[in-house]
């Protein structure tokens, strides 16, 4: 049970502050365009009230663009969706250093502006940290700018932990606490901020993710790897060897710096932080982090101990005590910066199991809001209602509604907790526009 006072109060407290404003296409909450396969709850008219400053709703979420642009903007159109979660790599939006391409940004921000949407805005480093970002000649023969001059960190990645992939991916990044990556970084977020507030779309950003430690998504995470398949790659040992090399006090260091870059540059703005628990995924093995603690050594689990293990590092010293919770420094401390205005979330929901546990706790200890994201597991198509990540089934109307209520009532109906948000991929949001209204409306209805 999320304590009285923690994050229901929270919860109370941003409705409260919300502008009274009429639900998206000018509908009201209750009465939608056709008549509906769920019955809508009855909501009092005190109660109807749009985010207009917290990213409260249903979300659809803008993961792979290029493959379903249409979509996209077919989704934001539905009465049940509020706002657009845009997904953008830092190299789209920085083609060179301090050259910048706003095409895709001005597009959607417009898109969602038109519509009476509100947007959540994600800038990925990662896999899409830009080339010139690091020294020479990383870009190839044919780029003629300017190098910002950062160490390049290569890693071979796999979702999943490998489990069910047929290779791995190479990213290249920057570690975090890198002095030439953290000076780009708040530049980007300078010039993001000033170009919006140029054309007038600085308001309609209800949120953004706190980003820049990533590796192929948005979550708060770095590579952590150590496989045998698809590939034999050693993440720990190349956090190792980095000049200066991985150590959890860096890494808080840097998310200090990054975290003061965005409360610089969008001092009013509501954030997110996507997160992934120790243990977790179906292998029990994904980690947000490497598993190296201030003194150079490695955990184990998850480091091989055995020589004939091909991730074996001879002489490499080794911690025999428990891992600790890798998120909760980041988190706290995110949590003093942007006191009521900060969300924790999750993805994966899943209908075959209950909603993470992690992020009704992070709403306990540091009065978090809540978000949760659905499955992806269709090879990003649509979610899955049954089965696995390894072996999807698909979702029908009432095994959708189900996938969408395991995160708006993360400990059940019974509990007034709910998500402030949920995130949707376009294609089911179309599929499925009476599961996603009336979800919408559930979030909308005060405990």
């Amino acid at each position: 049970m999320v304590k009285k006072g923690g994050y229901l109060m929270l919860l109370l407290a941003l409705l409260a502050g919300c502008s009274q404003t009429p639900s998206p296409a000018g509908m009201s909450l209750g009465t939608p365009a056709a008549t509906p396969l769920f019955p809508i709850p009855t909501i009092p008219a005190t109660s109807i009230q749009r985010a207009a400053t917290i990213p409260r709703g249903i979300y659809v979420y803008s993961e792979h663009m290029a493959k379903f642009e249409d979509e996209l903007a077919q989704a934001i159109q539905l009465p049940g969706v509020d706002g657009i979660t845009l997904l953008i790599g830092w190299d789209s939006i920085e083609t060179g250093k301090d050259v910048f391409d706003w095409t895709e940004l001005d597009r959607w921000m417009g898109a969602a502006v038109a519509a009476g949407k509100n947007l959540i805005l994600a800038i990925r480093a990662g896999q899409d940290t830009p080339c010139w970002l690091f020294q020479s000649p990383q870009c190839g023969e044919g780029y003629t700018s300017d190098y910002a001059g950062a160490m390049p960190l290569t890693f071979l990645v796999s979702p999943r932990e490998g489990l069910g992939q047929s290779k791995c991916n190479s990213v290249i990044i920057a570690a975090p606490w890198d002095p030439v990556f953290l000076s780009e970084w708040d530049s980007l977020l300078l010039h993001i901020s000033e170009h919006l507030k140029s054309t007038g779309t600085y308001d309609s950003l209800v949120s953004l993710r706190l980003t820049g430690i990533n590796r192929t998504t948005a979550e708060l995470r770095l590579p952590a790897e150590m496989l045998t398949s698809p590939c034999v790659t050693n993440s720990i040992e190349t956090w190792l060897e980095a000049t200066p090399p991985y150590r959890p006090a860096r890494l808080l260091k840097a998310w200090d710096a990054l975290t003061d870059s965005f409360q610089k540059n969008f001092p009013e703005k509501f954030f997110g932080i996507e997160i992934i628990p120790n243990a977790s995924g179906a292998t029990k093995m994904e980690y947000a982090f490497p598993a190296i603690d201030n003194k150079g050594c490695a955990f184990q689990p998850p480091w091989p101990t055995h020589p004939n293990d091909p991730n074996f590092v001879k002489g490499t010293c080794i911690n025999d005590g428990t891992l600790a919770d890798q998120n909760e420094p980041l988190l706290s401390l995110a949590s003093k910066k942007f006191s009521g205005r900060l969300s924790v979330s999750y993805q994966n929901l899943d209908p075959t199991y209950p909603a993470s546990s992690y992020v009704i706790q992070a709403a306990n200890t540091w009065e978090t809001a809540i978000g949760y994201q659905v499955n992806d597991y269709d090879n990003l198509q649509r979610s899955a209602c049954s089965g696995s990540s390894l072996n999807p089934g698909p979702c029908d109307l009432d095994s959708y509604l189900k996938l969408l209520e395991v995160g708006v009532y993360p400990l059940g109906k019974e509990d007034p907790t709910r998500a402030l948000y949920i995130e949707v991929l376009p294609p089911d949001a179309i599929r499925f526009p009476d599961a996603v209204l009336h979800a919408h409306n559930e979030l909308f209805a005060l405990p």
